[in-house]
């Protein structure tokens, strides 16, 4: 058996709704449908196979037509990369709304070429998941922080030990983005620009934007980088993390930070595979919080519980790395430190502005120790715990 099949995903999905499950290339999408779902109830078309593509861009009819055909074996209709063919969605919002029998599994890796193509996401037709990397939990104990970091949570590379496979597979990674969603799907038409945008964007990473800065270093306009860097977040290979405020005005208003989704597919827009990760180093901080906040992103996703994060920057340039707030309105403040044993200054100041602004609001440090420590009145946690506290919300 494929050992990704053996990979548990904490995500659930319904087996009596259509819905859509989006998520960036590689994370499984297509082997979890396979596993979720008993193949002789699914009529499968991938649109990744040219023939397949051919045939329904040219008729897209054809979906309607051959879904009529189906006997009753046949519960769901999985369409793989939908975005390929945004048209089929008004074929299957048709199929819906005529009352087929069948319920349709919609995946893709791009929202954005849904909505070009004028695709209408079927709102309040089609249920929607993503789905990431593999989160901590799934990998499950037998990890290295520093391989996780190094080479990141795509299913492959967790599965692959062979540190040169790892890489190669990451190379590939970006060739492929580039090459199938960027060229391909024509989402750039300046694909030199786009790839030079793409290594300073991942310098970028955890940063505040300063979007005329970037646009200087790529030589090209800071409205073609703002776009550049919604192509990213269309494509799931990134997300914005906004400042905190009350005022979603103001919030909006500010300079966000982007973070990528994977550590591993990052190092390789930076082109430092090949580089050991030393710890204590910017490098490592960075990457440990990009894991920590792509972590928390997951947990939200796959337990849905709604919580929004954003991140403090005060006018005098104290910060706290993530701001959590649940449905409720609590506030949790997280300060992300690499080392194993932070000390009061690393984070104190930082938990004394939020409180100026949210003064119910619960502190925490999270860094890379065993124990948990209580640090002038502040809990200091190990990781793996932390990541449990916030299963807990």
């Amino acid at each position: 058996m494929d050992i990704l099949r053996l990979l548990r995903r904490e995500i659930k999905l319904p087996a009596s709704q259509s819905f859509f499950l989006l998520g960036p290339r590689q994370t499984g999408k297509t082997t979890l449908i396979q596993q979720s779902f008993p193949a002789k109830g699914l009529r499968g078309y991938n649109l990744l196979l040219s023939d397949e593509f051919r045939r329904l861009a040219a008729t897209p009819e054809l979906l309607r037509e051959e879904v009529a055909a189906l006997d009753n074996s046949i519960s769901h209709v999985f369409i793989d990369e939908v975005q390929r063919i945004p048209e089929l969605l008004n074929e299957v919002q048709y199929l819906i709304d005529s009352g087929a029998r069948q319920k349709f599994i919609l995946t893709g890796s791009s929202a954005r070429k849904i909505k070009r193509g004028q695709g209408n996401l079927l709102a309040g037709r089609a249920w929607n998941y993503h789905l990431y990397p593999l989160s901590l939990l799934e990998i499950g104990k037998d990890y290295s922080l520093s391989d996780i970091l190094s080479f990141g949570m795509l299913p492959q590379n967790i599965v692959t030990k062979e540190l040169d496979s790892k890489v190669k597979n990451l190379r590939a990674y970006v060739d492929v983005y580039l090459k199938e969603e960027i060229e391909t799907e024509a989402l750039s038409r300046n694909i030199g620009g786009f790839i030079r945008f793409l290594s300073v964007a991942a310098q970028q990473n955890g940063e505040q934007l300063n979007y005329s800065n970037i646009a200087r270093d790529v030589g090209i306009s800071s409205v073609t980088i703002k776009e550049y860097f919604k192509i990213l977040e269309d494509t799931l290979v990134g997300f914005f993390l906004l400042p905190f405020a009350y005022s979603e005005r103001k919030r909006h208003k500010l300079s966000p930070k982007f973070y990528f989704f994977d550590t591993g597919v990052l190092r390789a827009l930076q082109k430092r595979l090949s580089l050991k990760i030393e710890t204590q180093t910017f490098e490592f901080g960075n990457y440990f919080e990009t894991f920590l906040i792509n972590e928390t992103l997951k947990i939200s996703a796959y337990q849905e519980k709604d919580l929004s994060l954003s991140f403090l920057r005060t006018a005098n340039n104290v910060e706290v790395d993530l701001v959590i707030q649940s449905p409720k309105g609590d506030i949790l403040g997280v300060e992300i430190k690499s080392k194993p044993h932070p000390i009061a200054s690393d984070f104190k100041t930082g938990f004394q502005a939020l409180k100026s602004l949210a003064p119910k609001a619960k502190c925490i440090c999270v860094s890379t120790a065993n124990k948990p420590r209580i640090v002038e009145g502040y809990e200091v946690l190990p990781y793996t715990d932390f990541l449990k506290f916030i299963r807990s919300l």
